[in-house]
């Protein structure tokens, strides 16, 4: 007899794993120069855990240095994770912003 373990786990071996990852500008009330923005990122599998998260400019995220870093995202699936953080509104548009979480859902 053989049984399928994990069957019902998300794609990539992870779970949970990041779906989709999208940036955008925040309600929340931020200094002059500032932009507050929120990074979200869709939830798949069968259980909760944690992850993280890298925000970069315009470019190439292997050759760059995070603009902000968030290693303790709460993971829970069915449910966004959301992560606010603020960036200069001098030197960056939204469109510029560039979101990396892991693990990702492969495929």
């Amino acid at each position: 007899m053989v049984s399928l373990l994990g069957a019902c786990s998300s794609g990539g071996g992870h779970n949970p794993a990041f779906l989709s990852v999208v940036v955008r500008q925040s309600d929340a009330g931020c200094d002059s120069g500032q932009m507050c923005v929120e990074v979200r990122a869709l939830v798949d599998g069968t259980r909760s855990g944690r992850g993280s998260c890298e925000l970069f400019g315009p470019g190439d995220p292997d050759d760059l240095e995070p603009l902000a870093t968030n290693p303790d995202v709460q993971m829970k699936p069915g449910e966004p994770a959301t992560w606010s953080v603020t960036v200069s509104a001098d030197e960056y548009d939204l469109s510029d912003l560039n979101p990396v979480c892991s693990p990702m859902s492969e495929g």
